[in-house]
């Protein structure tokens, strides 16, 4: 957030109880583009006129408007300097029936202590050694087919697999800089950023942003979650299974035709669709890019040329790549494996969430924070030798819960929330990943098993 001058207050002669108070009710009426007010800490603040400044854009700050306690979600992406430095400007009253749970109320103490603790600070060697690997994977990359084009296996197989690898490793790194858990500073995580997400992996930084933003405020919620809503192809939920109207697209995903053909068969097509996802990200990205500044601007702020310039910058130097393989056949081959084998990475963005509950509704509307958290994520368990190829993926609990802390840190803050929820009655889902998969599969099969169910009766019907 940006300082700026006390803002004109949208209160209307009824929504105070008394003078500078107001009831969780009124607040409730203030959830809009047009009158937006948030609850942090019992304190009511009015952030109508600055939410079309928000760097994350609006759509976040609307997830958590209203009715809703954004205590903890606000606290989990911003430093607790922003609420005295900045928001105060903002504050128009206070909650008069503002209570908290002994649990939420002992989570804030541990949160607070983790904030104020080395835990949140960032081991530079830590990234400068990941860098060095990166480096490594794509200059072995470029070896092997400007080295070696003459010779398929290692121009095209071992060349495809090591940019692969660099890929799936770089989406990390890029995964980190996104939540500003490097450096700990927005900008230079967002110029790091545009290298390794841009213009070295033609992913637009942006984009990712903006849905990832979204995703960790309303996780597995089917109408707010863009990160679970992914109709024609997959379907988590049985609401999928009929038509739902998608917030942060602003339009109704259909359940149409093309749903009915794959949904059915989504466990049997998941590891295909999943080897062919990284062009639906090329894709997207410049879907939002190239989107007009009005609905860029609600999702995201971000320098749309900068963007475009790294994402042409990283389709040069990738067809340049490709030119130095003698035939179209081995290019399209060394495409294929370096794409098909970096979805490796949407197994594991997907595995934590897929298979868990979903919410229908916004999730802080019917639980907390923390209890939202703990009820749509699962970690994955794998020895701390393994901690490189899940890339801090495995720690997706602690990393919803606190979104800014440094990857190097996750291992031992999930021992501490481990204990945490077991002293206080909290289930903490923690499965291997060859399970995880398992259950992922079962899951994605029993939901295609409805949704087939309910077209066929459509059809019979005449409905749809």
């Amino acid at each position: 957030m940006q300082s700026g001058q006390p803002i004109q207050s949208h209160i209307k002669p009824d929504d105070r109880v008394e003078d500078g108070t107001y009831s969780w009710m009124e607040v409730g009426r203030h959830n809009s583009r047009d009158s937006c007010w948030i609850v942090l800490n019992g304190s009511v603040y009015d952030v109508t006129e600055w939410l079309p400044k928000h760097p994350g854009g609006d759509i976040v700050i609307l997830n958590s408007a209203g009715d809703v306690d954004a205590t903890d979600v606000f606290n989990a992406y911003h430093p607790p300097s922003l609420v005295d430095n900045i928001l105060r400007c903002y504050k128009i009253g206070t909650i008069v029936d503002y209570r908290v749970d002994p649990v939420t109320s002992d989570f804030r103490r541990v949160a607070k202590s983790i904030e104020s603790s080395e835990l949140m600070r960032t081991d530079s060697l830590f990234y400068v050694g990941l860098i060095i690997m990166y480096a490594i994977l794509w200059g072995s990359s470029v070896y092997c087919v400007i080295g070696h084009s003459d010779n398929t296996v290692v121009s095209v197989i071992l060349g495809g697999i090591l940019m692969a690898a660099f890929f799936q490793q770089s989406a990390f790194f890029g995964h980190d800089l996104g939540h500003t858990a490097v450096s700990q500073q927005r900008n230079i995580d967002l110029g790091i950023g545009l290298v390794f997400g841009n213009l070295l992996s033609g992913v637009s930084l942006g984009w990712w942003k903006a849905t990832h933003n979204t995703h960790h405020v309303v996780t597995n919620s089917v109408n707010d979650d863009p990160d679970i809503q992914h109709l024609p192809f997959f379907a988590i939920s049985t609401e999928f299974c009929k038509s739902v109207f998608s917030s942060y697209h602003e339009r109704v995903l259909k359940y149409d035709l093309m749903a009915r053909v794959f949904v059915p068969l989504q466990s049997k097509l998941y590891y295909v669709i999943m080897a062919l996802a990284r062009f639906n990200l090329y894709m997207q990205s410049y879907a939002l890019l190239l989107s007009s500044d009005v609905e860029l601007k609600k999702r995201i702020k971000t320098n749309r040329v900068l963007e475009l310039g790294c994402l042409l910058g990283f389709a040069a130097w990738f067809v340049l790549l490709l030119s130095h393989l003698p035939s179209w056949k081995s290019r399209i081959c060394f495409l294929l494996i370096s794409h098909g084998l970096a979805g490796i990475l949407h197994v594991q963005i997907t595995l934590s969430h897929f298979s868990m509950p979903t919410y229908k509704d916004l999730p802080l509307k019917s639980d907390s924070f923390l209890v939202h958290q703990l009820k749509t994520s699962l970690d994955i368990d794998c020895p701390e030798w393994l901690d490189w190829f899940h890339g801090g993926l495995q720690f997706q609990v602690v990393h919803h819960l606190f979104p800014r802390l440094p990857r190097h840190n996750l291992r031992k803050v999930r021992s501490l929330m481990m204990d945490f929820c077991s002293k206080n009655g909290l289930d903490y889902e923690l499965v291997g990943f060859l399970a995880a998969n398992n259950r992922m599969i079962s899951h994605l099969a029993s939901i295609s098993t409805v949704c087939h169910k309910e077209a066929v009766w459509d059809i019979v019907n005449m409905r749809g």
